[in-house]
């Protein structure tokens, strides 16, 4: 109960921390980026590099399966029985690294063909993906390396290097930008900050002995495993993989470049915030993973409701500052000319607040091995998605996140009563349900009366909502954090 304890405030702070850094690089380091490379390059280079983000599709889950298997193994067999399944586990991953290489090769060699990019941009461009696609073969090597720290509740070689390495790629990317690298060197940062985070982990991971003789049984049947949960989980992580990084792709052709840089900065503190909440669901998924292997039935049940309320509260509050405050944010930081517009300001909050609800539901699902049923309902959701964003999109309507908000929230009502049962499913659910009401009905007064309401009555009535909903998250962090 203590590991689980210790784990959940490492991984947790150890994220923070690390978004704090990412903030820095992605939102305070933007307009730096601008001023040395322009925005019609780093408009190709955000639709582009998108398509990068699509190559982790050949990971297709499998570091969330292995880790649940290394939790159970440790829980129920011990820690060496963990260790021949880790070790048998490596050559898959090598294969994934290798194969998304190959993959992002032939992207690079290719990606003139596929958008219409000016010959003066075409040879930084290519370059740049190149280096990004090594940059992410480490990355999943590196998660692979993660996983046994976390799944015996080990977290700290993890998060020390993950931190080192991005403040030293922080650092290179500024030196390499006033050096005239251009593109080039921030992918050169990606690239530098890949290696240092892989060789730290791969060293500890050496060191503390988390590598074992594999025999050739342990290597077939832990391959015939993940290749067996690998034909479920190809059809969710294909499906959420092409909607992930879908709206810049999609709106590039029917927007110039300037348009789609305009609609990424809108939505760039956005996802951010994402990003945050979610290092809650990653910090205590181990711990959860652990109770439910050794059958803490109501253990796990507490943690998931606990879970489930702070995460709702915390989602509730970080988007309601979201979008008060966003249009004001984006002028200071790069200008009016780059925002999109308060439409798109609430549509992305909206969505993003049932995507963290989507995001815990779908942890809490592959905990409970139940990963067919997993697999179908993101598919699911994720082809909805795709289809319904083309036809607004084609409509007119550029706004692909009114899309995301009505297909998620279907989605996660499913997997939720599917889940829970009715009683659990109503317990976890009414925490999302009331504070996603209030926040709509905020935004709704807000934004139908805008001129008409003072803004020391909208400060007040946020500042109440803000303040209980606070008082809440506080005394139910208290109990997820200890438990």
């Amino acid at each position: 109960m203590t590991n689980s304890a210790s784990s959940f405030r490492i991984l947790l702070y150890g994220g923070y921390a690390s978004k704090f850094l990412l903030a820095m690089q992605s939102i305070l380091l933007f307009p730096v980026y601008v001023n040395f490379i322009g925005t019609d390059l780093l408009g190709y280079w955000v639709v582009t590099g998108g398509l990068v983000g699509w190559l982790a599709i050949t990971e297709i889950g499998v570091t969330t399966v292995l880790l649940n298997d290394l939790s159970e193994k440790n829980s129920k067999k011990g820690r060496l029985e963990a260790t021949r399944v880790f070790s048998a586990s490596l050559y898959f991953f090598i294969f994934i690294a290798i194969l998304i290489i190959v993959l992002g090769l032939i992207l690079a060699l290719n990606i003139d063909n596929i958008y219409d990019i000016s010959n003066k941009y075409i040879s930084d461009i290519r370059s740049a993906l190149i280096i990004a696609v090594l940059a992410l073969s480490l990355e999943i090597m590196s998660q692979y390396l993660a996983t046994f720290h976390q799944a015996i509740l080990r977290p700290s070689p993890v998060v020390f290097s993950l931190l080192i390495s991005q403040i030293i790629a922080i650092v290179m990317i500024i030196i390499l930008l006033n050096l005239g690298f251009g593109l080039v060197g921030i992918a050169l940062g990606a690239l530098i900050k890949g290696v240092i985070n892989f060789f730290l982990l791969l060293r500890s991971s050496v060191n503390l002995g988390y590598f074992t003789k594999v025999f050739r049984e342990d290597f077939s049947e832990q391959t015939r495993h993940l290749l067996y949960v690998s034909k479920f989980l190809v059809i969710s992580k294909v499906s959420s993989s092409l909607v992930r990084n879908i709206e810049p792709v999609l709106l590039a052709f029917v927007l110039d470049p300037t348009k789609v840089l305009a609609y990424s900065v809108t939505q760039k503190s956005a996802v951010l915030c994402l990003q945050i909440i979610n290092e809650i669901t990653g910090a205590a998924f181990p711990s959860l993973s652990n109770f439910n292997c050794n059958s803490k039935n109501k253990l796990f049940d507490y943690g998931v409701e606990k879970t489930f309320i702070v995460v709702a509260g915390f989602s509730t509050i970080v988007f309601s500052g979201y979008i008060i405050f966003n249009e004001a944010f984006v002028t200071l930081w790069m200008g009016k000319s780059l925002y999109f517009g308060i439409e798109l300001t609430i549509f992305t909050a909206l969505s993003y607040v049932v995507l963290t609800w989507f995001n815990l539901s779908q942890s809490i699902c592959l905990i409970k091995n139940k990963i067919p049923a997993y697999s179908f309902i993101v598919a699911t959701e994720a082809l909805s998605r795709f289809f319904l964003m083309i036809a607004l999109i084609y409509l007119g309507y550029y706004l692909p996140p009114i899309a995301s908000f009505f297909t998620i929230i279907l989605a996660t009502l499913y997997i939720n009563h599917y889940m829970f049962g009715f009683q659990f499913f109503v317990k976890v659910s009414r925490p999302f349900l009331i504070y996603f009401l209030t926040l709509l009905s905020s935004i709704g007064l807000v934004y139908s009366y805008g001129e008409q309401i003072s803004v020391f009555s909208v400060f007040s009535v946020f500042s109440v909502f803000f303040i209980g909903t606070i008082v809440i998250i506080l005394r139910n962090y208290k109990m997820v954090k200890y438990v």
